[in-house]
Formats: structure tokens, sequence, C-alpha cells
């Protein structure tokens, strides 16, 4: 997975931290290792654990939705995966209770138009589990770790990461 692009909006972390609403980060012509550079507070965290196409923030309790403050909050996501790009939105309104929204697009033609079931879906079957992804490819700080699964969570993990699950 090749991450370009993100941007973010209404994400307490980014308005506490920087006191930006919105956040567009171009990652498309960087190589090699990136780092984020700044004093605890200003937002590092929140825009790294963003850095993934799932609608939770890794070493975070609750949803993404209630980290958000703007009517019109969103999580936007640009990445190549398979040789394919794909392009990720999930819309959240954290001032109701109604559902999120998701879409995936995948080489520009739509693949997922809103429902956030058929999103979470697709990234499941694109990527695996949010559990097999955040504790193999994307670890957070502060994020569950392998040895505080339970044992049917761990034999649960490996057997996704064996391809397993595709026999049972």
């Amino acid at each position: 997975m090749k991450l370009n692009r993100v941007k973010l909006q209404g994400l307490i972390g980014l308005y506490k931290g920087m006191g930006v609403e919105t956040i567009d980060l171009d990652l498309s012509g960087l190589s090699g290792l990136i780092a984020l550079e700044g004093d605890n507070g200003k937002g590092k965290t929140t825009l790294l654990e963003n850095l993934q196409p799932f609608r939770t923030l890794p070493s975070r309790k609750l949803t993404l939705k209630s980290h958000c403050y703007l009517k019109n909050s969103f999580k936007e996501l640009w990445f190549d995966f398979g040789g394919d790009q794909y392009h990720t939105l999930v819309k959240m309104d954290p001032t109701t209770t109604v559902s999120d929204e998701g879409f995936i697009w995948k080489n520009d033609e739509p693949q997922v138009n809103g429902k956030v079931s058929e999103f979470d879906k697709y990234l499941n079957k694109l990527l695996g589990s949010p559990s097999l992804y955040f504790n193999s490819i994307f670890c957070a700080q502060n994020s569950q770790k392998m040895s505080d699964l339970r044992p049917s969570e761990l034999k649960q993990l490996f057997a996704e990461f064996l391809r397993l699950d595709r026999y049972i």
C-alpha cells in the first residue's frame, strides 16, 4: 500500500492541536522515511492514525465520528494497492445520530456509494480485517498489542493471516 494523499476535516485533535478545521497532505511525491515533528498535543497522532482507510482510530476508543466536531466532517484518503488506485471518503456528522457515509473508488470507478456496511465489507475483502491490518501493517502508539489479545482473538487473527478463514 502506497499512501498518496489524505484530507481531513472536522477532527478535534487537529483543531485543538493546530487550530485548523481542514488539513490536506499530499504524500505522492515523497519517498523514503518521512517524519513528523512537533510539540505534544499538536495533532500528529490524529494525522498519523488517519493514514489508513478504516473508519476507526486504532489507539482510541469509540468511533471516528466521536472524534469529530463539525457537521460536515470527513476523512478522505488516496492510495495505491495491488496495481490499482483507490480513493476512500467517509462523511460524518457528529451533531446527529445519522449514520456515516462511506464511498470507495477504484481507478476512478465507483465501488461503494454511501453505505458504510458495504464500505467496511469492501475494505475487509481488500485489506483484511481491521484487527489484522492494525496488528500487522499499521501499528499506532498506544494501540492494542497482540500480547493483549484473548486466545480466541489471537486464533482468529492467525487464521485470517494464514488465510485459513477461507476454509472455515
